[in-house]
């Protein structure tokens, strides 16, 4: 039985099924045990629509020229995401063989994994120039990303610098200041055992602006003393949230004696 499990998914016919049932792995282990912790909704979006295109690639026909073009988009995007995936990962991406025997390793090598593939089947060995054309584009076109959260974070860092001495009194309501002030207790920052402890949320943009920033905290201060801060500036906030990261961590994240205070 098992032999001929192995030898479904190991044909290139079936490859749809097994990205299929690899993401759906990927998806719900993430819920059970932190890696990426939860999306916030537009990155949620940007993920759902590269799974789906991931998914339907290998059945896209040729002669559907457009749906082709639109594919190899999504996917050169989807390329930069499972980067973005292992690059988050740091050191870990580099223990998947090492802890493939656990459950912990084989869920770290399947962004390899989509990777690989994506690279292989659109720049390697492409059914067509078309496709490999249109997947570039979209690997240049992740690249606005990072620039834009760069620039988000940097305008927000100054005006929080600069109003440090007004006990930030005029700070700006902007999407980026919030999810500056909102790091350790709303939005995670990198992946560790515990960043601060457990947050809910990942914001990719407050993610890309740290990196290209020196990955460094803006902020000096205590997590108790954040957490003021951004009631201050964001009164009409939530900073805690029904769900925590991920349900292996949930009774962390609910009895925390922080919320108590």
């Amino acid at each position: 039985m098992l032999k001929e499990i192995v030898a479904f998914f190991a044909k290139a016919s079936n490859k749809l099924w097994r990205n299929l049932i690899l993401i759906l792995f990927l998806v719900f282990a993430n819920s059970y045990m932190q890696i990426m912790c939860i999306p916030t909704l537009w990155a949620f979006l940007v993920l759902s629509i590269c799974f789906i295109a991931v998914i339907i690639y290998p059945i896209v026909q040729k002669e559907n020229i457009k749906l082709v073009k639109l594919v190899s988009f999504i996917n050169g995007v989807s390329f930069m995401l499972f980067v973005y995936c292992l690059i988050f990962m740091e050191e870990l991406s580099l223990y998947g063989l090492v802890l493939l025997l656990a459950f912990i390793g084989f869920l770290i090598l399947i962004p390899h994994y989509f990777a690989i593939q994506l690279f292989y089947n659109y720049i390697v060995k492409p059914t067509e120039n078309r496709s490999r054309k249109f997947f570039l584009i979209g690997v240049l076109f992740s690249f606005i990303l990072p620039i834009y959260a760069s620039f988000l974070y940097s305008k927000s860092v100054s005006d929080i610098q600069q109003n440090e001495v007004n006990n930030y009194k005029n700070i700006n309501q902007c999407f980026m200041t919030e999810k500056i002030l909102g790091m350790h207790f709303i939005y995670h920052t990198e992946f560790c055992e515990y960043d601060g402890w457990r947050p809910p949320k990942h914001e990719p943009l407050l993610i890309l602006g740290r990196w290209f920033h020196e990955n460094k905290d803006p902020l000096n201060v205590s997590l108790q003393g954040r957490i003021k801060i951004y009631k201050k500036v964001f009164p009409e906030n939530k900073i805690k949230f029904d769900c925590s990261c991920a349900y292996l961590y949930k009774g962390s994240y609910h009895n925390d004696k922080l919320w108590k205070n």
